[in-house]
């Protein structure tokens, strides 16, 4: 073999070369390209500035969509807590009147004259039944609007 031979061969070895390089450069853009679309799915937006109008506009609407989810869960438990502490104060009130009105002495029981005699005093667990019937009314919507909040 001759020098000129080798001196081609070595030549068109350095053209395959740099055709092989060229190649594998062009090849490996397209891989870039291809891992890019592949995660595209789990990564909603290209990453930018947080000054950006885009991603402004992204988190906004991210944080609205949450907030009107909470807002709406809360809506419900607020309607079930008023439906519930109107039956509640309903049913409440029906044993407050007759629990108070036993607080009173009738006007049935008084003898004719009224000054002779100091008005009796209820009883201790008729005074009981209704400081307790009374604080059930108060306490029960503070609880139920302090539980709707929450």
């Amino acid at each position: 073999m001759s020098n000129q031979t080798l001196a081609d061969g070595v030549r068109e070895l350095k053209e395959t070369m740099k055709e092989i390089k060229s190649t594998l450069i062009d090849h490996g853009h397209k891989f870039d390209i291809l891992t890019k679309d592949a995660i595209k799915d789990e990564q909603p937006y290209d990453q930018r500035p947080c000054n950006d109008e885009s991603t402004c506009t992204a988190l906004y609407e991210i944080a609205m969509a949450k907030t009107k989810e909470e807002v709406e869960q809360w809506i419900k438990r607020m309607d079930v807590s008023l439906v519930f502490i109107a039956l509640f104060s309903a049913v409440l009130t029906a044993f407050i009147v007759p629990a108070t009105q036993n607080l009173f002495p009738s006007s049935n029981n008084m003898p004719g004259n009224p000054g002779d005699t100091p008005p009796l005093l209820p009883s201790d667990s008729a005074q009981n039944v209704c400081v307790l019937f009374y604080l059930a009314l108060i306490i029960a919507p503070l609880v139920s609007l302090r539980l709707s909040v929450y």
